[in-house]
């Protein structure tokens, strides 16, 4: 495989009666087969060269997870273009600027605020053409109506020529420049990753060696396309011939998961997560016959699948108790995630342990692993036969990762991309010698699993020169159920002091069974009585930290971070700087509370002495 048009052209004449595509819309479903989705990228690349489009041109995408969105990035793939896709939270002013780094002159667009947002650029005149790809918006002035078309525009202008296109693609270079992902910016402004077809081909090799995909499996798509981990993992499906459902709104994964019953599909841990503690809050308000029930069951999952610190349990006995257990319970596990799953993959943060091990005595087992935008993703992971709980997994094959004498990991292989653009020295310092320079801190243990631990530029280094890494605190931190979000600080002071954001959901539900009295969040988080909660549950989750690690002191915040404010990337990932800045007055008070505490207790101190 070269590349990555040409495959999908050759999977639609080898499956063309098989399900690509489905989605729902209107309340209705609709699909597309492989031999429809090789026409339909044919007309729209040709309707795309109509309009200027040629070879080594930047076109950027600014939609949520339609079919549209994979027609149309297959279809620049068929021109030679390359696709530069915009996450929809997207602002205007952002948009512009990414635009003009990477001189798109193109923008297709789906959805009514990302064209709101695509008009206000329109009109600052940073665009030839903006292609709406869900039918023209009312209210058009003339003057944006001049450069303004329709997707069903551009494929009425016909199709490339099949064998044609064949012929031109089997000819083509893999080093040719595939796409230009922006990374999501924690420590400062986006850098496009670009990204070659033959940086994708590891991944879809490796899948498949490890895991066994074929034509048979179903996929929901309901990441962002715009992220390099949703759209590499539905490059490999349609690789494969697999069917795709694609899921434009991502808060729907709760009601689609048991309707679409994916066999395999990729996520984020915060779905496994959220998962896991409504399961959980259900138990914990259910009659204690119940709660022994779940109990017992999922203890008996442990031992079938060795969870408990001893080998597997397949004995006889051992598997007519299993088998009573998921008739009772494990099988409504399975059922909350859609099924039975042949691939579970996470990625993009930390899996915590005691999720990943819960939904594995239920026969669900998760594949965590890591990757980056910059290695198109994946550099390790977990398999079925080679599996450890709260590790990222080993190296996928062709993959080399070495831990520098600093901690870094470092990554070589075909996956790892040739740099960023227009940033040259950027790419001197990040990609050295053969080897790109992740930023992220991890170690290997004896067998070879990775763990990470840190990202390097993250690292908070207190007054008394300890380094630490506030990931692990955080995720530490998160497990609790009551805490839905959390952020460590603490660079250049004496200690580690935390702001936490808790669970509502969860928290107003123990204020109603204590009969806590309370008007809105914020006189909630006033109460003694949830403060002396929150320090009891944040020394818990922090016992096996070290004791530099340690949370002293804590705010409760009212709302969430949020991608709005400025505060998570569009992957979700905390913007410390940002949220420093933001919350720079509660974070001094925190401090400064414990400096007024220590000087009554000197001045104390200094009174004993006196007498």
């Amino acid at each position: 495989m070269k590349h990555l048009a040409h495959s999908l052209l050759q999977v639609c004449r080898k499956h063309p009666r098989r399900t690509a595509m489905r989605w729902q819309q209107d309340g209705r479903w609709h699909r597309l087969h492989y031999v429809e989705v090789s026409q339909r990228v044919r007309r729209i690349a040709r309707g795309l060269r109509e309009v200027g489009v040629a070879s080594g041109d930047r076109v950027a995408l600014l939609s949520a997870n339609i079919p549209e969105w994979s027609l149309c990035d297959y279809a620049l793939m068929s021109l030679h273009a390359v696709s530069v896709p915009l996450f929809t939270s997207t602002s205007s002013a952002q948009i512009t600027s990414l635009l003009e780094d990477c001189d798109a002159r193109i923008l297709l667009v789906a959805g009514e605020e990302p064209a709101r947002r695509a008009l206000e650029v329109l009109d600052q005149g940073k665009l030839d053409y903006l292609v709406f790809l869900d039918g023209e918006p009312a209210g058009l002035t003339p003057e944006q109506h001049v450069r303004v078309r329709t997707l069903e525009e551009l494929e009425e202008k016909g199709e490339l020529d099949e064998e044609e296109l064949l012929r031109d693609l089997a000819q083509s270079d893999p080093e040719e420049l595939a796409t230009l992902i922006y990374t999501s910016g924690t420590t400062g402004n986006p850098k496009g990753v670009m990204l070659k077809h033959s940086n994708f081909f590891p991944e879809i090799h490796a899948i498949r060696e490890l895991f066994s995909i074929d034509h048979r499996e179903r996929s929901l798509c309901f990441l962002p396309l715009s992220h390099v981990f949703e759209r590499a993992w539905t490059l490999l499906m349609h690789n494969h011939g697999s069917c795709v459902t694609y899921l434009a709104n991502p808060r729907d994964i709760a009601e689609a998961l048991p309707r679409v019953k994916p066999n395999v599909f990729c996520s984020v841990p915060r779905l496994f997560e959220k998962v896991h503690d409504v399961i959980h809050e259900r138990m914990d308000a259910a009659p204690a016959r119940k709660r022994r029930i779940f109990q017992w069951a999922t203890a008996q999952g442990r031992m079938y699948h060795g969870l408990e610190g001893a080998p597997a349990d397949r004995s006889l006995r051992r598997r007519i108790t299993y088998r009573i257990a998921d008739l009772l319970v494990l099988r409504r596990i399975r059922a909350a995630l859609g099924g039975q799953k042949k691939v579970l993959a996470a990625g993009g943060a930390a899996l915590a342990p005691h999720v990943s091990r819960f939904f594995h005595s239920a026969g669900l087992l998760i594949h965590q692993g890591y990757g980056l935008t910059e290695t198109a993703p994946l550099v390790t992971c977990n398999t079925a036969a080679d599996h450890r709980h709260g590790s990222v997994g080993r190296p996928v094959p062709g993959v080399e990762v070495r831990i520098s004498t600093e901690g870094e990991i470092l990554v070589k292989g075909p996956n790892v991309s040739t740099g960023y653009w227009n940033r040259p020295e950027e790419n001197a310092a990040t990609f050295r010698d053969g080897w790109f320079h992740t930023g992220d801190i991890g170690h290997f243990d004896s067998e070879g699993y990775l763990s990470i631990t840190g990202r390097c530029k993250e690292l908070i280094v207190t007054s008394g020169g300890k380094n630490v890494a506030p990931q692990l605190i955080e995720e530490a931190l998160t497990r609790d159920r009551y805490i839905e979000q959390a952020s460590a600080v603490g660079d250049g002071r004496q200690f580690i002091a935390a702001l936490v954001v808790p669970t509502f959901s969860a928290l107003e539900e123990l204020a109603r069974e204590q009969q806590w009295q309370f008007a809105n969040h914020e006189s909630l988080l006033r109460m003694p009585e949830v403060l002396d909660f929150y320090q009891q549950r944040i020394a818990t989750a922090c016992r096996d930290l070290a004791d530099h690690e340690a949370v002293r002191r804590f705010t409760l915040l009212p709302q969430q971070f949020s991608e709005v404010a400025g505060e998570l990337t569009p992957t979700l990932k905390l913007r410390r700087h940002v949220i420093t800045r933001r919350y720079e007055e509660l974070i001094e008070s925190m401090y400064k509370q414990s400096r007024q505490m220590l000087g009554e207790k000197q001045r104390g101190l200094d009174s004993q002495a006196s007498r």
